[in-house]
């Protein structure tokens, strides 16, 4: 699950803050789908300190930046780096909110699996409550009953729920069936994995 927001933008394209900021973090996150030119700023806000996250800039951004340096609204940060650059990604940002730096000095997730997607939401809101675009309102499963529900309409009953809490199963692959969060379950259920269709 996504922790933040990607803009998808050609090499070079100009960043800039969106508050007054002091740099924490101006480093080259290097390796395959990592980061590349990352840096992270933090603001204060009356009371609130809070954090940003930029990531997959160039390298010649994080490195004519250093950590205590202050910049001011809309100063501008780097530019957007280049797949060589940027941990092998077509040119895009990620933009993340943090309200907590944990213990992370020269990184922080960006993803995270869907179980444990509550716990780093509520230290990652939403950058749409910055943005306010409805292009960028994230849109989940519709609810179990929903599902439920259409199922009882459209599917004859000699198909079962197996259960409690019923899968949204969107795909399968191989001998797995995949669900709407990218979790694979071990498809030993349907015929086609018992007799082989699913085989190399």
């Amino acid at each position: 699950v996504h922790l933040g927001v990607d803009f998808w933008l050609p090499t070079n394209t100009a960043v800039h803050s969106l508050f007054d900021a002091e740099v924490v973090t101006a480093v080259h996150d290097k390796g395959y789908k990592e980061y590349g030119g990352l840096v992270i700023l933090k603001h204060k806000e009356d009371d609130l300190v809070f954090y940003t996250l930029y990531g997959h800039l160039s390298l010649v951004s994080v490195t004519a930046l250093k950590v205590g340096d202050r910049l001011k609204k809309a100063d501008k940060i780097g530019v957007l780096g280049n797949p060589q650059e940027n941990g092998e990604w077509s040119p895009h940002l990620h933009f993340q909110i943090m309200l907590t730096m944990l213990d992370f000095k020269n990184d922080f997730p960006g993803v995270t699996y869907p179980s444990q997607m509550k716990v780093w939401k509520s230290m990652c809101p939403d950058p749409n409550l910055l943005f306010k675009n409805p292009n960028l309102v994230t849109r989940y499963d519709a609810p179990s009953s929903e599902i439920l529900e259409f199922r009882k309409k459209h599917l004859g009953k000699s198909l079962s729920i197996s259960y409690q809490e019923p899968l949204h199963i969107v795909r399968g692959e191989g001998a797995y069936l995949i669900d709407t969060w990218g979790e694979k379950y071990l498809d030993t259920v349907n015929n086609v994995a018992h007799v082989g269709h699913e085989h190399p």
